[in-house]
């Protein structure tokens, strides 16, 4: 297991828990305007468990989604291959460094071949803004300890 300075020892995560500390810790710049909304995160895994998508979307008010972000493995069904914002977040430059953090480390965390995820992540408590701020502390640190851990075979 790992450690950084006063932080507990940090289990291998879920890839769930991965994408959820990743949106909760950009939730101040994903909803700037508003106190409250949701946010879904739905992706598919391929057999090897390396991602085929992931899509982020938001919502601020009921029956009306934004597309905040979408991934791509492969160029496939007219879309581009790799990590692309949607046009009302192209500035978000902190989310992107979180959601790149994750797809880079992908094979780090614990996931089923084949599976399809979708999170919805409803306004964060400040236990939950606690805990995500502390884990991607230490995951995007210059040089620091990254907190994930390879599963064992």
């Amino acid at each position: 297991m790992t450690t950084s300075g006063d932080l507990q020892p940090m289990k291998p995560l879920t890839l769930d828990s991965a994408l959820r500390y990743a949106v909760v810790h950009s939730w101040d710049e994903l909803m700037p305007q508003t106190a409250s909304g949701s946010i879904q995160i739905e992706y598919q895994n391929a057999v090897d468990s390396e991602l085929q998508y992931l899509k982020v979307w938001k919502s601020t008010e009921l029956g009306h989604w934004d597309l905040v972000a979408e991934f791509w493995e492969k160029s496939l069904w007219g879309n581009a291959a790799g990590l692309r914002m949607g046009k009302d977040y192209l500035l978000a430059a902190g989310t992107v460094r979180v959601l790149e953090f994750v797809l880079e480390h992908q094979a780090n965390f614990s996931s089923l071949a084949g599976m399809t995820g979708v999170l919805q992540i409803f306004t964060p408590t400040r236990e939950e803004r606690e805990e995500a701020t502390a884990w991607m502390a230490v995951a995007l640190a210059p040089g620091g300890v990254t907190p994930v851990t390879p599963l064992a075979a």
